[in-house]
């Protein structure tokens, strides 16, 4: 969990599910921007549950946002690779 933190920054809250697993917020608000529709507000909601161990368990991405190329939540090849073997580099 600390890697992830260190990565993209303290989250906004931490809570607990009923399960008493801890559960890390990161809201994001990006304001309004154009698009060929209209306006719309950008925002999301990124909540990772962790158990006993800082083992991640549970990850819920809600809203509208994206992660940019400045964005410490864009995917990079480090991560892909990881993802797709399941072993870190």
């Amino acid at each position: 969990m600390n890697e992830l933190i260190i990565r993209v920054g303290a989250p906004s809250s931490v809570s607990a599910d009923m399960g008493g697993y801890r559960l890390y917020h990161w809201y994001e608000d990006r304001g309004a921007v154009y698009t060929y529709g209209g306006m719309v507000n950008l925002n999301c909601d990124r909540t990772i549950g962790v158990d006993d161990d800082d083992v991640i368990i549970s990850v819920d991405w809600r809203g509208n946002c994206i992660a940019p190329a400045d964005s410490p939540w864009e995917r990079t090849s480090d991560m892909q690779s990881t993802e797709s073997t399941g072993v870190s580099q």
